[in-house]
């Protein structure tokens, strides 16, 4: 598993285990922009190919799709 892929599932973790303790929203908030930014520069290599944004973030494409997309699917008060 790339380092940027154990991060993302990390801090997803995180803001999962917080929402579901109620805890503070700046911290869920700022745990969801996290993984979408990691998500997002995994994928940025695929979409318009060349190197990764950072040294350690290439990973497989449907992590990256999933970790850019994760926050819209979990993340909803009235959904759960």
């Amino acid at each position: 598993m790339a380092p940027a892929s154990a991060c993302g599932f990390l801090a997803t973790g995180i803001a999962l285990a917080l929402f579901a303790l109620e805890g503070p929203r700046l911290a869920i908030n700022t745990g969801n922009v996290m993984v979408m930014l990691i998500g997002a520069f995994g994928l940025s290599g695929y979409l318009f190919g060349g190197s990764p944004m950072l040294p350690y973030s290439p990973m497989a494409v449907h992590t990256a799709l999933y970790l850019s997309q994760s926050p819209y699917l979990g993340f909803s008060p009235t959904t759960g």
